[in-house]
């Protein structure tokens, strides 16, 4: 069969656009794990592209600063609870008192009519102010506090003692406590 005047058309499939490169991150210094494919299937760049600079490396020695500076700061700390806990001479101060206070009182017949003064109440106070242990040191201090207040009342105002029956007995059960978290057991009693 001839045919003349006309020609079978013949259909060709559509072009398709060249697809662009990948996108390069620009914090990734190692080259992509796939090469770029033209169209044609063959590897290599795209003319005109360039692969991008990676960021400048940061320096190390500031993260080596801020070791060295935590580690000395360890350091120092461990070094300064070695000595107060294990190497300081003598028996802390707070701790003495307890003692003393515990001795006196298997010592004592339990009463004393003594009046407190000045000076005896600035030691008392002294030596637990002085002390390195900080529940030692409120609760001694405190107590000292209230009974020079109560002595300066007077044997006359006993009204006026009742206001501080609360402070002496929250100071008198904290100091016992504290005393024997250092292991010196006290009886301390409000009455006699």
């Amino acid at each position: 069969m001839l045919w003349v005047g006309s020609y079978k058309r013949v259909s060709y499939p559509p072009q398709q656009p060249v697809p662009p490169p990948p996108p390069q991150d620009p914090y990734v210094s190692y080259p992509a794990t796939q090469p770029y494919l033209d169209p044609y299937g063959q590897a290599g760049l795209v003319s005109g592209y360039q692969q991008p600079v990676p960021p400048p490396r940061r320096p190390l020695w500031p993260w080596l600063a801020l070791v060295a500076a935590l580690s000395l700061i360890l350091l120092a700390g461990g070094g300064w609870l070695v000595y107060d806990r294990l190497l300081r001479e003598g028996e802390d101060s707070g701790v003495a008192a307890c003692r003393a206070l515990a001795s006196e009182e298997k010592g004592s017949s339990g009463t004393s009519d003594d009046e407190l003064t000045r000076d005896e109440y600035i030691a008392m106070r002294k030596v637990f102010a002085d002390s390195r242990y900080p529940d030692l040191r409120e609760h001694g201090t405190k107590l000292m506090d209230v009974l020079w207040q109560v002595s300066q009342l007077g044997a006359d105002n006993e009204v006026a003692a009742l206001a501080y029956l609360q402070p002496l007995t929250e100071h008198v059960s904290g100091l016992q406590s504290a005393c024997a978290d250092h292991g010196v057991i006290l009886d301390l009693k409000l009455t006699d």
